[in-house]
């Protein structure tokens, strides 16, 4: 899981910004990029397939099932063994 292996190359922002037209064509071709700012990366601009491998960022699509107005069992903690994927 996580990013290609192949270290992505990193662009300055302000390269970015002045090359995003070709820089879009590199990923149409299937290459990756990280956006740096002060050295730090701040962005990657990738192809559309590698969007499944991106780490989680706190957003989901939620499915509600079952009875959601009873208080939980004591022993219900929230962790993965309690979650499951929406079908």
């Amino acid at each position: 899981m996580g990013f290609p292996e192949k270290k992505l190359e990193q662009i300055p922002v302000s390269t970015a910004k002045a090359k995003l037209l070709e820089l879009v064509r590199d990923v149409q071709r299937g290459h990756g990029f990280e956006i740096t700012k002060g050295g730090e990366t701040v962005a990657r601009l990738l192809p559309p397939e590698h969007h499944q491998a991106l780490p989680a960022t706190g957003f989901a699509n939620v499915t509600i099932t079952g009875d959601i107005l009873s208080p939980l069992p004591a022993d219900w903690t929230g962790d993965n063994p309690n979650l499951s994927k929406a079908e």
